[in-house]
């Protein structure tokens, strides 16, 4: 672990909420209803979204994420969550998953510290950011 990465945990372990300290239904079921399971994350994700909604940028380096995704979009719905792998493991990992919170399209995202979760729901109205305790 990097020293980056050890300090962005500790972060991460300061500010992460369980369901409890959620103010979005949506995520609350998320919580509530799929993170509780003690399957692997990608088989939850796949459970409670559905195998062919889980997008996944593993082997896209963090300086294209952004590119990616932007490639993405005219396929993705409402429906989709688009995983994004170790976005704590550098400062540029870092950088690349805050700006990709802050894009336009993305109206809610959820850091679970190994791993971040992106959507592009259009029924949620305003941007929301999540740093969900995980595994609970």
């Amino acid at each position: 672990m990097t020293f980056h990465a050890f300090i962005e945990y500790l972060k991460y372990r300061l500010h992460a909420q369980t369901r409890h300290g959620v103010h979005s239904p949506f995520v609350y079921r998320f919580v509530e209803s799929g993170l509780r399971d003690k399957k692997g994350l990608a088989k939850i994700l796949e459970d409670y979204f559905g195998e062919d909604q889980v997008v996944s940028a593993t082997d896209v380096p963090p300086a294209h994420w952004q590119n990616w995704l932007t490639g993405q979009l005219p396929a993705l719905t409402d429906r989709n969550v688009i995983v994004i792998p170790s976005i704590h493991k550098t400062k540029d990992h870092t950088a690349c998953w805050d700006e990709l919170c802050n894009s336009s399209p993305i109206i809610l995202s959820i850091d679970l510290y190994a791993c971040g979760l992106l959507f592009i729901n259009r029924d949620i109205k305003q941007k929301q950011h999540f740093i969900i305790k995980y595994p609970l």
